[in-house]
């Protein structure tokens, strides 16, 4: 009667496991769900709230040749920021063999990014985001630029080639960089008009563009197959979601990219379906960028992009803001309009966005002597280093941020060091 007794209690624990496994256990994301062993589900702002992003000369194409890595340091240690979003994108690090889909790693330009590292770990960043939004095509593909995919139906073996050697790109990756922790495989894929996901043969203006249904379900397809090949190096690897841009069709483009995981078709090309979403990404990312609304208008489209992740039971995962900022020309050049929308921002993710837990300003500096558009050239937090008025000063709203973060008397005269220096 005893060994029935406990045959039933063991039945009723293995059953009462069962309906549990999966789900949440009181209101925690069970740790075995989650396939990485680094602390994804904390947030803290108070530590890694104030992150920066900018492209160096020394590794990356159409930048003022005077943003070198020494002028970033400069400005990372001179900001105190512990967190930096770094471009590494896969055509400039990786070669592929002209005649097999064999790749390895360009040893050249990887030791600069190694050095890079170092020294940004010795200025005081500890966490290192490395993005990539450009990908590396199998034997036979014609791609007509570096940003377009094969269609996933109307090609899909070729579709599947593409996804197994992304796949192998971000482990070979994580093989040669061991320093690197967090990944962000893409970006702005939700983007309407194709920029940064489209299909091949697309040219700028062009009716030929993925649905958001399409673009969806290659986000999840990418993100699945990099974070596997990030797994198999170090269960450390964490996948962050390609930043999107936060445009009108942002949220059904969030809402189908977790149709398509829940779906039992994906990930393409493998036997088997994963409706896990931890395994296609562990953070969440987007790019508010406030307009003439304002911040508090921005803050209202972030919480509606993560009540779509709380209705999909990813409510536990963090959000990383992995671009922001004001250009001053989207705002007539008006500094003293730009610091108060920055207070507002800080202010607003303190009080509201509990969810967030890093804002990657962008930009460090403005560009200059290689511009791209009037848009684009004035998001610094800095002038250029080639200014020829203003030789790499703070801009004042960038002394508003460090007193938002150190306090209302600290001394800002260090943002001052390269300026100074030039002065002399």
């Amino acid at each position: 009667m005893k060994k029935s007794f406990v045959a039933i209690l063991l039945i009723l624990c293995c059953a009462f496991a069962g309906c549990t496994a999966g789900g949440k256990t009181n209101g925690k994301t069970e740790r075995e769900k989650i396939p990485t062993t680094t602390d994804v589900l904390t947030i803290d702002q108070n530590k890694y709230m104030f992150g920066l992003s900018e492209l160096s000369s020394e590794m990356n194409g159409g930048v003022d040749v005077e943003v070198d890595n020494d002028f970033i340091i400069g400005n990372v240690k001179a900001l105190g920021v512990k967190s930096m979003r770094v471009w590494m994108h896969l055509h400039n690090i990786i070669r592929r063999a002209p005649d097999s889909d064999e790749i390895s790693i360009l040893q050249g330009t990887a030791n600069i990014y190694h050095e890079y590292f170092a020294r940004l770990k010795e200025a005081g960043v500890e966490r290192i985001l490395v993005m990539n939004h450009a990908f590396i095509y199998p034997v036979g593909c014609h791609n007509s630029d570096v940003q377009c995919v094969p269609h996933p139906t109307d090609d899909r073996e070729m579709y599947v080639r593409f996804l197994k050697l992304y796949g192998d790109c971000y482990e070979l990756l994580a093989t040669e960089f061991p320093e690197i922790t967090y990944w962000e495989p893409g970006n702005e894929f939700d983007m309407v008009d194709g920029t940064f996901l489209h299909p091949i043969g697309w040219v700028k203006g062009s009716s030929n563009v993925f649905t958001e249904s399409e673009a969806a379900r290659i986000t999840a397809d990418l993100c699945w197959y990099a974070n596997r090949g990030l797994q198999k190096v170090d269960k450390k690897n964490v996948t962050v979601f390609p930043g999107m841009t936060m445009s009108p069709s942002t949220a059904l483009y969030l809402e189908e990219t977790y149709r398509w995981i829940e779906s039992k078709k994906i990930p393409t090309g493998e036997e088997y379906s994963d409706t896990n979403s931890w395994n296609y990404f562990q953070i969440c990312a987007w790019h508010p960028y406030p307009d003439y609304r304002g911040v508090a208008a921005a803050a209202d489209t972030c919480e509606d992009l993560h009540d779509v992740m709380v209705e999909h039971g990813d409510g536990d995962k963090k959000v990383w803001i992995t671009e922001t900022g004001f250009s001053e020309d989207r705002f007539s050049y008006d500094q003293e309009r730009i610091d108060r929308l920055y207070k507002d921002l800080l202010d607003i993710t303190k009080s509201r966005l509990k969810f967030v837990e890093t804002l990657f300003l962008f930009r460090m500096t403005d560009c200059y002597t290689t511009p791209i558009s009037d848009y684009e050239d004035h998001f610094g937090l800095f002038y250029a280093p080639g200014d020829s008025v203003n030789k790499g000063k703070p801009k004042p709203y960038t002394e508003t941020i460090y007193k938002w973060f150190y306090g209302e008397n600290a001394d800002t005269s260090g943002l001052y060091w390269y300026s100074a220096a030039q002065e002399e």
